[in-house]
């Protein structure tokens, strides 16, 4: 094995190999909260901060992105374990006036899971156009900048103007 201990001392502590994946997969949901949670509490995330999360945690996003490519019920139940917690830090953002408060809260954090772990599965194609890639051991700062502005302004300028939105929303419950 690659951690170099027996399959027999794998199950002693965890009773099996799903239950050693099911240990791995409470273990990173904790961190990637506790991270998050971190986050939201220091009310703002210098960039040299950002830098230093992504590269402190490359573990937590490589294994993430691994098992949501792996897919599964065990693996359905980390990103609900990720939607549970992404609603309570962010419901601290919101108290903080860090975030603004949303219709659907449930519905924009499973968004939000979905574009950050999709962005991940797709770091090929992140490295080929803004050259970088988040699953990199030691990304380009330059790059991982362009990368965060170009979320940071989706999350914070609004791309379609209040009239379309308006429209789009009013044509969609009219159905």
């Amino acid at each position: 094995m690659k951690a170099g201990v027996s399959a027999p001392l794998v199950i002693h502590h965890f009773s099996s190999k799903a239950g050693l994946r099911t240990a791995c997969d409470a273990y990173v949901a904790e961190q990637f909260r506790r991270t998050k949670t971190e986050s939201v509490r220091r009310g703002h995330m210098p960039r040299n901060v950002a830098h230093e999360a992504i590269a402190a945690n490359r573990h937590l996003v490589k294994y993430l992105t691994r098992a949501f490519m792996d897919g599964g019920a065990t693996i359905d139940a980390l990103f609900d374990q990720l939607v549970e917690d992404s609603l309570v830090y962010t419901s601290e953002a919101e108290e903080l006036g860090l975030v603004y408060p949303s219709r659907n809260p449930r519905h924009r954090a499973v968004v939000i899971l979905l574009q950050s772990f999709g962005s991940l599965i797709l770091h090929r194609q992140m490295e080929r156009h803004l050259g970088v890639s988040l699953l990199d051991d030691e990304p380009d700062p330059a790059g991982l900048d362009a990368y965060m502005a170009a979320v940071l302004e989706l999350y914070t300028q609004p791309m379609m103007n209040a009239e379309a939105f308006a429209e789009l929303m009013n044509e969609r419950t009219d159905r």
